[in-house]
This record gives C-alpha cells, structure tokens and sequence, in this order.
C-alpha cells in the first residue's frame, strides 16, 4: 500500500466507521461496497466489514456470501476478526465453520512467515538537536511505516529520536497488522534494540495509533521492554484483562501515559467523556 492510497483510504475507512457508529447500517453497507470498487487492495477487511454490517442487519445469507468471497479471494480474516460478536449470528452454521477453519489456516502460515521475517524499522533522528526523548512507534493496522514515519517526522523539530517498526504480520490483504501479541512485543523490542545504541540518555516511551497503540500501553505496562518509562496512544485501547493484573507494578515503576482522541472517539474514551 503505497502512502497516498494508504492515506485516502484511512480517510474512507473513518468515513465507514463513522456511519456504523450511528446505527446507519444500509447505508454503511452501501459505502464499504463502494470503497470496495475504489480500493481492491484493502477487499477482505471491506468484506469483512460487510459481513458484520449484514449480521446486525439480520441477513446471515448475505453474510455468508461475503465471507465466502474473502476465502474465493485466496484470502483470509486473523482468528481476532472471527471472534467479533457483530459475526455471533453465523455461528453454529457449517457453512461458516469450514470457511473460518480455511481462514485459520491461511493466517497461520502468514503468522509462520512472520515469525522467520526480519523487522523493518525506520530511524528518524533529530541529527544537530539534542535528543530529549526517544521512541519506539507501532503504526496503525493496515498503515505501512512509510506512511507512519511521514507523520512522526516533524517532531525530530522537537528533539524526538523515533524508531517506525512496521509489523512482520500481513493481514489477508498484504497490510501489516499487529494480530499477534507475541509478535508485536518482539517486533517492537526489535525497534527499541536498534535505538539503544543512539538514545544516549534520554528516557524511552512507546508511541503507536489505532492497533498500534494498544501494543504500546500494553509493552509499557507488562514492562517488557526495558527502559519503557511512559507511553503515548493515539486513539487507541487495550484490553483491560490484558493489563489489569500488572497496573500495580507499573505505577510503582512512576510509569507515565497520554492517551489522544477526538471528541467523537467515544469508542476510545467512552461515552461519559468531556474534553
């Protein structure tokens, strides 16, 4: 996914979700297949949007069918994308058991090429400015390190010496995704490797968006990754029964985090929030 089209179709894909997020479910449905005609290389994660969309609609034939398109494709949905509840009333169907296990298997041998993959990582280094803080940034699902660095390159104005790790797993599309938590935390150590020879002494934090950023609370509060003294998530979560047991520790550590989002990202801050 080259950087302009990563950029339309993020923009096309808040679109979408804003829609569904207002109970607007033909019509969202109707946007994802329109978006589907504008952007073939992201197919599979529009079908999947429409296989949910048409579940909440209580059409499971017509959720079935594009199911079945994902795997006519030669492509496939992570076991994470199987498990969401919009897809609850396909279950018990045997249709959709032997596309899910086809699916499965198609993602356990991107996750084995994964795991032989090396890590790309891209350094931004503030070069004459002193160093005052360095990062380790995880990008968005589906939103290429390229594209990432491009909006990370300015805070080097600001003294920030970031590492982009893009992740080793390829969604069914081809797009790096962190569906993996095993994954995610080698990839990202990988990244914070690479900055320990420059950072001198500046303090570290883990940075990341959407997918990405729920990595990043997560490394920083288990403590994985040494060094971690903070994190910054932009419109991002975790799950809480990730990382509730280990809140403790971490605070008693003096760890420190941001979290960044619009006012409409009830989904992120909850419906109660007030700016």
């Amino acid at each position: 996914m080259d950087t302009p089209n990563g950029r339309l179709y993020l923009a096309a894909w808040t679109r979408l979700v804003d829609l569904a997020a207002r109970a607007r479910f033909e019509e969202t449905l109707a946007l994802a297949d329109t978006l589907r005609q504008q952007f073939p290389d992201r197919a599979s994660a529009l079908l999947h949007a429409q296989a949910c969309l048409a579940c909440l609609l209580e059409r499971v034939d017509e959720a079935l069918e594009h199911m079945h398109e994902v795997v006519d494709r030669g492509s496939w949905l992570s076991p994470r994308n199987l498990a969401d509840p919009d897809l609850d009333p396909l279950r018990g169907y045997s249709d959709f058991a032997a596309v899910s296990a086809l699916m499965v298997d198609r993602y356990e041998g991107a996750l084995a090429a994964a795991h032989d993959a090396a890590t790309n990582v891209i350094i931004l280094d503030p070069e004459r400015r002193r160093t005052r803080v360095s990062a380790v940034v995880l990008h968005m699902r589906g939103i290429s390190v390229l594209e990432t660095a491009a909006e990370w390159r300015p805070t080097t104005d600001d003294g920030v010496l970031a590492a982009i790790v893009e992740s080793t797993l390829r969604d069914g599309d081809g797009a790096p995704c962190w569906d993996d938590d095993e994954l995610a935390a080698r990839d990202a150590s990988r990244a914070a490797a690479q900055l320990s020879g420059m950072a001198g002494d500046s303090p570290l934090v883990l940075a990341g968006g959407s997918q990405g950023a729920g990595h990043a609370i997560r490394l920083a509060i288990d403590g994985s990754i040494p060094g971690v003294i903070g994190f910054l998530a932009i419109v991002g979560v975790t799950r809480l029964e990730l990382i509730s047991s280990q809140l403790p520790a971490a605070a008693a550590r003096g760890l420190r985090g941001y979290m960044v989002a619009g006012q409409r990202d009830t989904s992120v801050l909850g419906p109660g929030f007030r700016s």
